[in-house]
């Protein structure tokens, strides 16, 4: 599971949203730096690759 926020957003995640991915060893979060609200309009470029980059270590699942 990958999660990306906003750096600059509605105050991040919140102490319990923080704590549930923490405790969930496959959960990849990454904070998009200067970005306010609406990741895929601020960076989509970045957000592009973030979608390429999960799916490439999700891998081709099942057939």
């Amino acid at each position: 599971m990958w999660v990306a926020h906003a750096e600059k957003g509605d105050g991040g995640l919140t102490p319990e949203e923080r704590h549930t991915l923490e405790a969930c060893p496959h959960a990849t979060v990454v904070t998009i730096p200067g970005t306010g609200y609406f990741l895929p309009d601020e960076e989509p470029r970045r957000i592009a690759d973030l979608v390429v980059d999960a799916l490439a270590v999700a891998g081709p699942g099942p057939r």
